[in-house]
Formats: C-alpha cells, structure tokens, sequence
C-alpha cells in the first residue's frame, strides 16, 4: 500500500504491453512507437514531481544501446526537475534475463 496520495507507483509494463500489442518485438517501429508514448506519460510524470508527489518508476532494462536511452529519460525525469532520485538496482541470472527479454508475454 502506498503511503499518501501524493504517491505513485507507476509500472512501466503496461505502456509496453500497448506497444508492444502493435509492434510485437524490439524492432525500430517498437522503438519508435515506445518513445511517442512515453513523451506525454513523462511529461505527465514531471509535472507530479514539481507539485512534490513522491513518483516510484518500474524500468527493466539489458545491456543495449536502446536501453540505455530508456535509462537515460529515466534520469532527465529527476534531473529535469531537480529532485533527488533513488536506483534500486534487482539482479537477476543472465537466464532469467534472457528469457524476459525474449518472452512475448
């Protein structure tokens, strides 16, 4: 349960799942679609920062040049708008990243 009002947990899966439902895999039209998306979503997002929501992201990222853009926005999010952010990294086997990178579900 989430503390207050003023706090959001927002999981990045469903605006993949939307993405993805158009443009199955990783491909550039994926890539494409996934960043129109998430223009307004962020923007969104910023604008509960500045009024002093308290905003906890999922992300799931591997090792690619992609991904490391996804990051990147993550962190424009907090740097953007001069709040502190917070990285809880989860590790797991290369295994079971492979398969949820892989995985169409």
């Amino acid at each position: 349960m989430l503390p207050d009002q003023n706090t959001y947990l927002i999981d990045n899966q469903p605006l993949i799942d939307s993405v993805q439902a158009v443009y199955p895999g990783r491909g550039r039209e994926h890539h494409g679609l996934w960043r129109n998306v998430r223009k307004p979503v962020f923007s969104a997002i910023r604008k509960l920062l500045v009024g002093g929501c308290l905003i906890a992201m999922t992300v799931s990222v591997v090792n690619d040049e992609a991904d490391a853009r996804i990051l990147e926005q993550h962190l424009d999010i907090a740097h953007g708008v001069g709040v502190p952010l917070r990285w809880i990294n989860l590790h797991c086997t290369e295994e079971v990243l492979e398969e949820r990178a892989t995985n169409t579900e």
